[in-house]
């Protein structure tokens, strides 16, 4: 039993001989070259979720310690932060 999945792409040509360049330098299948470059990619997608996550997190246990608690709160924070007037939040802008 194969334990690989064969799968069809569509690249731009010069992609596709960029890649068989790299490929051919390296030494390997462009089915190597591909599997590492999915691998590299979901690798790096993971961390920077991870990030994200720890982010959000950092954030909301400051705000939290800074006692912002509503929107109405972030908007004061930010109007104390620049120091100056901003308009109203135009909630019809919202997507």
């Amino acid at each position: 039993m194969r334990n690989t999945k064969v799968v069809s792409l569509s690249l731009p040509p010069e992609l596709v001989r960029k890649l068989e360049l790299v490929a051919r330098r390296e030494g390997r299948t462009r089915s190597a070259l591909f599997q590492e470059i999915a691998e590299r990619y979901l690798a790096e997608s993971n961390a920077r979720a991870r990030l994200w996550k720890e982010a959000q997190q950092y954030a909301r246990g400051r705000a939290k310690d800074d006692g912002v608690r509503t929107a109405e709160d972030v908007r004061r924070a930010i109007q104390e932060f620049r120091g100056g007037d901003m308009k109203p939040y135009d909630r019809s802008r919202r997507r």
